[in-house]
């Protein structure tokens, strides 16, 4: 299961990710960015436990389909917590600036059947 309200991410450990993603740069959100092909677009997840660590896993989002898809096999690395793990969506353009985009929080349910 995987529910998205106001940028919070739920997601039962073990299951795929696999929704579209939209950029809007501008406060006001009515001019969306169109990335290049030269664009680079990443998702990366860390634990609220351990701000500096390198992220829990991080994923390309191809930038001709705006689709982020997330394998089980890194959901399944997020194990079952009360306090939210935190996650963003970045863009780095060919110039190497770098924008974050969407910055929120991602809560991770237990898996009932293994």
């Amino acid at each position: 299961m995987v529910s998205i309200i106001d940028n919070v991410i739920t997601v039962t450990q073990g299951d795929t990710i696999d929704v579209p993603i939209s950029i809007y740069l501008d406060e006001d959100r009515t001019e969306p960015y169109v990335p290049s092909s030269l664009d680079r677009i990443f998702f990366a997840v860390k634990s609220e436990d351990k701000p500096d660590a390198e992220p829990i896993f991080s994923v390309e989002i191809p930038t001709n389909t705006m689709q982020l898809r997330v394998e089980h096999e890194d959901t399944d690395k997020l194990k079952y917590k009360k306090r939210p793990y935190y996650y963003d969506v970045e863009l780095i353009r060919p110039d190497n600036t770098h924008k974050t985009f969407i910055s929120n929080l991602l809560y991770s349910t237990r898996e009932v059947h293994k």
